[in-house]
């Protein structure tokens, strides 16, 4: 209850709180409408039994990461085509709009660079 109260206070845009039930003065539930599309299911826990190797590449690939990065990078980085990196950044663009994420979200200027973070939670995973 406390995550769906919180994402709707910052993005009341897409989490709605619908309905509250209470007892005794306290609430005991609550009911909020969002997107489909934000909904997964595992049908397992994933776990990844890496080398030592494996664990050391990761490792380095992190500490060449900056904290933002241009579109080309993006869709290198994680096997997008630009044209699909460019439509995720136009929606995280929206979403500074609406004030789902700070100004600073997307830089303009030679390149436009993304913050890597609010990347992530827009949608490319």
């Amino acid at each position: 209850m406390r995550k769906l109260r919180k994402l709707a206070e910052k993005n009341s845009i897409d989490f709605k709180l619908e309905e509250q039930a209470t007892h005794d003065g306290k609430v005991i539930a609550e009911t909020y409408s969002f997107p489909k599309k934000f909904i997964t299911i595992r049908s397992k826990a994933i776990h990844q039994n890496l080398t030592e190797e494996q664990k050391q590449a990761a490792v380095e690939r992190m500490r060449d990461m900056t904290t933002y990065q241009t579109a080309k990078q993006l869709s290198e980085n994680h096997d997008l085509s630009l044209s699909s990196v460019r439509t995720l950044i136009k929606e995280i663009r929206q979403q500074v709009d609406a004030g789902r994420y700070p100004d600073g979200s997307v830089l303009t200027g030679c390149n436009v660079l993304v913050n890597i973070y609010v990347f992530y939670d827009g949608g490319a995973h």
